[in-house]
């Protein structure tokens, strides 16, 4: 049984992914953009990720551990499967939301 490995390999890169995402904040002051409802915030973290060394490794283990919801690695992930925009409740929209692109810092649309 090989299970150590595993667990040493998921520490080692959640370590990885610790010390060089552009959002690891010991403060934690980021985390209501990565999980928020509001498609602005949601951008704004996107465009975070967007510049981000350990984009790949973010999206590839959130997907693995099949997150419940968030931006992981530039993507917004819900239930461990990329989605294009936040699920609502009720009846499906019959006109798509526009997706936004905002600048990270100031939230502004560009």
């Amino acid at each position: 049984m090989n299970i150590g490995a595993t667990t040493t390999s998921a520490q080692e890169t959640a370590s990885i992914i610790a010390k060089r995402a552009r959002c690891a904040d010991p403060d934690s002051s980021y985390s209501h953009l990565f999980f928020s409802d509001d498609p602005v915030q949601v951008a704004r973290a996107k465009a975070i990720c967007a510049l981000c060394t350990v984009r790949d490794l973010c999206l590839t283990t959130a997907i693995q551990r099949e997150e419940a919801y968030g931006v992981w690695g530039g993507e917004l992930v819900v239930d461990g499967e990329i989605k294009v925009d936040i699920p609502r409740r009720g009846r499906p929209r019959k006109v798509s939301r526009i997706l936004v692109n905002v600048d990270e810092v100031t939230g502004i649309a560009i």
